[in-house]
């Protein structure tokens, strides 16, 4: 059975595309970032206890095991303390995810109704594709040795497993994107323009330069989105991160598609920011309400000004296009398009001033994103929507479909 992967592993995140020689549909897989490693006695009280009790998708019940060590992923291990790892590298948790993710496809194969006979599981070549921060872009060759390693001998729930890896495609956090606009424009519009894309991520923020058909430079601080959130956090009582982010991407979700001709809601009165409240009472929970609200507008604050500081110090004075993705860019959108539209005069000393960098084309990718949701259906949820998924998947999605095309051959 050959497996191919596509798997995005972000810090809020893990977002994964996949296919199964043989198979006509296309699986898309989210996971939440924890992982979580526990001793065989605190899994087997699990497994003789509640998990005897329903039956959950693979990817909520995700675990591997290799050399008596195992963990649990996703949103399973974030019910046994897990956490999302923020101050770790990527790519080796990139390992854990890969492993389980992979897992995952095969079971929801061999239990597909669709398939009527089992997949052979100890002769599986797996094709595997992966977005790393630039940062870590360098470690790639020592996520792809240690992969293939592990791969070769674990289990995942259980299941022993024997992968493959076959192929193996690494490529810095933004470049997916860069691979669309070119299968879009032409390789001559490429070459004849400077470009940059900006991947607005969870824990990093990545710029990607190219000029010429090369790329020129690339940058990936950790100025995601996490840190609005812990600015968030450190002005709140009782927030847990998970919930609050997901709060203020819903927020401004129903803002944004509010009604046309209907004054923007204030945070205080949407609905999702008052779900925060823990008070009991009543009139601590307006005070509550407005405290979260406050400190969400002035965390959003600094946490753009941080932004655009550094957007001036990575970016040439001379774009002929910027590309952004990720699910902070679409939060910041009011943010970035006077950015890259009217511009005010920087304060910062040996910084371009408005007249000296004009009017920058953004490319927002919503024709990309209907390309996304073709593909995936279930992507036009409205759950899904909220979440911005489709416009998150760019990345993967554009670096998937450039293996594929080269693949086909």
């Amino acid at each position: 059975m050959k497996i191919t992967i596509g798997i995005d592993p972000g810090a809020s995140l893990t977002k994964v595309i996949a296919e199964v020689e043989g198979v006509k549909e296309s699986y898309l897989v989210t996971m939440t970032p924890q992982i979580s490693k526990v001793s065989r006695a605190t899994l087997e009280n699990y497994r003789s206890g509640k998990g005897q009790l329903g039956s959950p998708r693979p990817e909520d019940e995700a675990y591997v095991e290799w050399e008596n060590n195992i963990y649990l992923v996703g949103s399973f291990a974030r019910d046994f303390s897990g956490d999302a790892g923020l101050g770790e590298l990527k790519y080796e948790r990139a390992i854990y995810k890969t492993s389980a993710v992979v897992g995952v496809i095969i079971d929801k194969v061999n239990s597909s109704s669709a398939n009527s006979t089992k997949r052979n599981v100890n002769n599986i070549t797996l094709e595997l594709i992966v977005l790393l921060p630039w940062t870590e872009y360098e470690d790639r060759d020592t996520l792809k040795d240690e992969l293939t390693k592990i791969l070769a001998d674990y289990s995942f729930r259980g299941q022993p497993l024997k992968v493959k890896l076959t192929n193996f495609l690494c490529r810095p956090e933004g470049s997916g994107l860069a691979m669309v606009r070119v299968k879009q424009k032409g390789m001559d519009w490429f070459r004849d323009r400077t470009l940059a894309v900006l991947m607005f991520g969870h824990r990093n923020v990545t710029a990607l330069q190219f000029s010429g058909g090369r790329m020129v430079s690339g940058e990936s601080p950790e100025l995601g989105f996490m840190k609005l959130e812990s600015k968030a956090l450190e002005r709140t009582s009782g927030q847990k991160p998970f919930e609050l982010s997901g709060a203020i991407f819903q927020a401004d979700y129903v803002n944004t598609n509010r009604d046309k001709g209907s004054p923007p809601i204030k945070l205080e009165n949407n609905p999702v920011i008052q779900g925060l409240a823990r008070s009991k009472k009543p009139e601590l929970r307006a005070g509550e309400v407005l405290k979260i609200a406050n400190a969400i507008t002035s965390s959003r604050a600094e946490y753009w000004a941080e932004l655009e500081q550094w957007l001036d110090r990575c970016l040439p004075n001379r774009l002929d296009e910027v590309i952004i993705c990720g699910g902070a860019g679409i939060y910041l959108k009011p943010e970035l398009n006077k950015y890259f539209g009217v511009r005010e005069r920087s304060t910062l000393p040996g910084v371009a001033q408005p007249f000296d960098r004009p009017k920058v084309p953004i490319c927002w990718g919503a024709d990309l994103t209907s390309v996304v949701e073709t593909a995936f259906e279930s992507l036009t949820k409205k759950r899904h929507q909220e979440e911005a998924l489709a416009f998150r998947l760019i990345d993967i999605f554009g670096l998937f479909e450039h293996f594929r095309s080269k693949a086909a051959v």
